[in-house]
């Protein structure tokens, strides 16, 4: 996640910086709990 403005996330692909931005709502996500990287 990169940012937030008003209900909407804007995400990246950690793996794939060059593909564009993605906006999605929060009843669009599933968030997880952070892994080992």
């Amino acid at each position: 996640m990169i940012g937030i403005n008003g209900r909407v996330f804007s995400l990246r692909w950690r793996d794939y910086p060059t593909q564009p931005t993605i906006l999605r709502r929060a009843t669009e996500l599933a968030l997880l709990p952070p892994g080992e990287a």
